[in-house]
């Protein structure tokens, strides 16, 4: 479901309201039918890059990204927004205890 790792966390509130696994790098998704909501999380002692596919999305269907994440210290935040698809991956950079916040929207 988009997301490759295997110590990933998937938990969508329409049928399931328990993590299939627990790890130390977190990532969770929630689904909505023009939007989607993404976050991760990186409770390690060192900084991580980790690819986010979007092999979930509907095929033929383009999205806009909004991804918020960690810049170059824990005191900076990086706003990138990218066009989309099913075929789509994204590298996104976590700093030690950091993080990052996605919303997909649909383009019309």
């Amino acid at each position: 479901m988009g997301f490759p790792d295997e110590d990933a966390i998937i938990i969508n509130p329409t049928t399931s309201k328990s993590p299939d696994k627990i790890s130390k790098t977190e990532q969770l998704g929630t689904k909505g039918k023009i939007k989607w909501y993404i976050s991760g999380l990186n409770s390690e002692i060192f900084d991580k890059n980790k690819i986010v596919k979007f092999d979930f999305l509907p095929e033929g269907t383009k999205y806009k990204l909004t991804l918020i994440s960690d810049g170059k210290h824990d005191k900076e935040l990086v706003t990138d927004y990218i066009a989309v698809d099913k075929s789509s991956s994204v590298s996104v950079k976590l700093l030690r205890r950091g993080g990052f916040a996605a919303k997909l929207k649909r383009i019309q």
